[in-house]
């Protein structure tokens, strides 16, 4: 054993612990021991003695193995329990054994109590390992179940959202070739229509790519500029229809940099800032996009707030699920908050959103600031 067992005994008489600890000396045993012999004595042990192991005595003046077992199964249902006791009923033993005891032990025969003691911990070690296996059994075919339910609303969406801008193209070519006469007019129209279905296209498949990357790649950890990082993003989007029309502000406080995974943060702030890029209010003179980070040595926290359409608050509710398209303004195929509620959960970090319908949104990001050369 590597470490000495923690054995808590249950018994009233010293000169029979020491006949205990003379058996399990003599098979080199190493232990440390508490001998309690009252109730609450027992109870205080459990918590403060954490004991690897119970020995308990059957009788004691006003106390029993019986509500002795009741107490420590209800405790530390993990724990071996042994009955070491002078003579008892089979009928008894049998009780005790079926009421949640491990084993029981004459202390006519103490030569046996050490084989009693490694049988009931390995019994118990098993017991724990195939616990252990079935609840990480039950966790891989719920993630193997959400997998495949996934699969399937993601073939049918992806198809859904692809089919619609090429049918668009399609039918934009073949009236162009019906055309006796195109004019600059019409041929600039149709040539916004393709740009327009393309532009969606394309956006579709950076949503996919980016799902299907956060899936499989494994984090990369390095130090990072946060200011020079969110500038990127904002670089990256300059080619959005409302990009120019949009107020933007930066404000970066405490540490200047970050440990972290370049690619999942702006992942994450990409599709976010976009999202408030795409839903502007064209109602409003001024539309604006603040973006506020404050870096701290543990985590680093990322608010994106705009003055957009915002969300109803019938829909706050779905804005994570894979697909979920809140708005008729949506040109993606609805993957950009699943996508981003993924990363953060699997950095250990974590994302909120507050929307007024009709004022604006606000999401705020926490990130751990990884300690070391790895998240794992």
């Amino acid at each position: 054993m590597s470490k000495p067992l923690r054995i808590l005994m249950l018994e009233d008489l010293e000169e029979d612990a020491g006949l205990i600890d003379r058996v399990l000396m003599k098979e080199k045993i190493q232990y440390e021991r508490r001998r309690v012999d009252t109730q609450q004595e027992f109870i205080a042990a459990l918590d403060e003695f954490e004991p690897d192991l119970v020995l308990s005595d059957h009788s004691l003046p006003q106390f029993n193995s019986t509500e002795a077992l009741k107490i420590a199964r209800s405790k530390m249902p993990a724990i071996p329990f042994i009955l070491v006791t002078g003579m008892v009923s089979e009928e008894f033993a049998v009780g005790s054994l079926k009421q949640g005891a491990d084993d029981y032990v004459l202390k006519t025969n103490l030569s046996r109590l050490p084989l009693a003691i490694r049988h009931a911990l390995t019994q118990r070690r098993l017991e724990q390992e195939r616990i252990a296996q079935e609840i990480s059994l039950q966790q891989k075919n719920k993630e193997l179940l959400k997998a495949v339910n996934e699969l399937d609303s993601f073939v049918y969406s992806v198809s859904h959202s692809l089919r619609g801008p090429v049918s668009t193209i399609l039918g934009v070519l073949h009236v162009s070739r019906l055309e006796s006469e195109i004019t600059e007019t019409i041929a600039a129209k149709y040539l916004s229509m393709i740009e327009s279905n393309v532009t969606q296209l394309n956006h579709t498949i950076e949503e996919i790519l980016d799902f299907a990357l956060n899936m499989h790649n494994e984090f990369k950890i390095e130090v990072i500029n946060l200011r020079g990082l969110i500038d990127r993003c904002l670089s990256s989007l300059d080619q959005m229809q409302n990009f120019n029309n949009t107020i933007k502000s930066i404000e970066v406080t405490g540490l200047p940099e970050v440990r972290s995974d370049d690619f999942r943060i702006v992942t994450v702030l990409k599709n976010v800032i976009s999202n408030a890029i795409e839903f502007q209010d064209q109602h409003k003179d001024v539309k604006t996009l603040k973006v506020i980070a404050v870096v701290s040595p543990n985590d680093f926290r990322i608010e994106i707030h705009d003055n957009g359409i915002g969300i109803e608050q019938v829909c706050l509710s779905r804005i994570y699920d894979m697909f979920f398209r809140g708005s008729n303004q949506s040109k993606g195929v609805g993957l950009g908050l699943y996508v981003a509620k993924e990363i953060m959960d699997k950095m250990g970090g974590s994302i909120h959103v507050t929307s007024v319908f009709g004022e604006g949104t606000s999401v705020y990001l926490r990130f751990p600031n990884a300690p070391g050369p790895s998240l794992g």
